[in-house]
């Protein structure tokens, strides 16, 4: 990924998905695991489980991401990844089109403790179900 010219890889120039129903999208979904965030994931995981078609965990933040940015996968919801983890693949996603942001919305940056990969399309649709995630944990 050169910044501002998008990302390529080994298959051609990386492109987002484009799905645009939640209900059809492929999630990766991940916890760190660090004993006070396990406990979310009994909150979190059901949210999200019970609005996509499918979900997946791969237990690599930065390899999830890159499913995400070469449009293999539509999404990945994670939290208390380490900013080290997640940067390289955060720019990536941006790169080929995608959208990362906490899960209120903002912008992630290296200070956020959640982080929500997807596209345009999907991005508000996460969003909502995450909201319901961010008024339990």
């Amino acid at each position: 990924a050169i910044k501002g010219e998008g990302c390529t890889g080994e298959h051609g120039v990386c492109r987002i998905s484009l799905v645009n129903e939640i209900k059809k999208s492929v999630c990766l979904y991940a916890i760190a695991h660090k004993p006070h965030l396990l406990e979310m994931n009994h909150t979190l995981y059901p949210l999200v489980h019970a609005n996509v078609n499918k979900i997946r965990m791969l237990g690599c933040v930065s390899y999830e991401l890159l499913q995400v940015a070469s449009g293999l996968i539509d999404s990945v919801v994670n939290v208390g990844a380490s900013r080290w983890d997640v940067e390289a693949g955060v720019w990536m996603v941006r790169e080929a089109g995608g959208v990362v942001v906490d899960f209120e919305g903002n912008e992630w940056t290296h200070e956020s403790n959640t982080l929500l990969a997807t596209n345009r399309y999907l991005v508000d649709q996460y969003l909502n179900v995450l909201k319901e995630f961010n008024g339990k944990a």
